[in-house]
């Protein structure tokens, strides 16, 4: 279903892949911005475990967000991937790296 939306629409959280932020709303939240929050759990056994532990800092800034009066939008015209693949080397390995390319 999520796929076949064509127009932004709003939801209770979101990644943070890809961000616009309006001017404002950083400067109208209390900090910490991106701490832990509660949020209630709706399940059936809320009555055992009545709170839930948010603790992306991305889902727990939208939950901030949304008990400030903002709203959160998705545009699903908007196609985000991730790039896994990033590898750290020591310096002399980047340079025989190098070499080995030039050969």
């Amino acid at each position: 279903m999520l796929l076949q939306k064509t127009e932004p629409f709003t939801v209770a959280g979101c990644g943070f892949g890809f961000l616009a932020v309006k001017s404002g709303v950083f400067e109208n939240m209390p900090r910490p911005w991106f701490g832990p929050v509660s949020i209630p759990n709706t399940a059936e056994d809320k009555d055992e475990n009545p709170d839930f532990l948010l603790i992306g800092e991305d889902l727990a800034w939208c939950t901030k967000a949304i008990k400030c009066g903002f709203d959160v939008w998705v545009d699903p015209k908007v196609r985000v991937t991730h790039q896994k693949t990033f590898k750290l080397y020591w310096l002399d390995v980047l340079e025989q790296m190098q070499q080995s390319q030039k050969q």
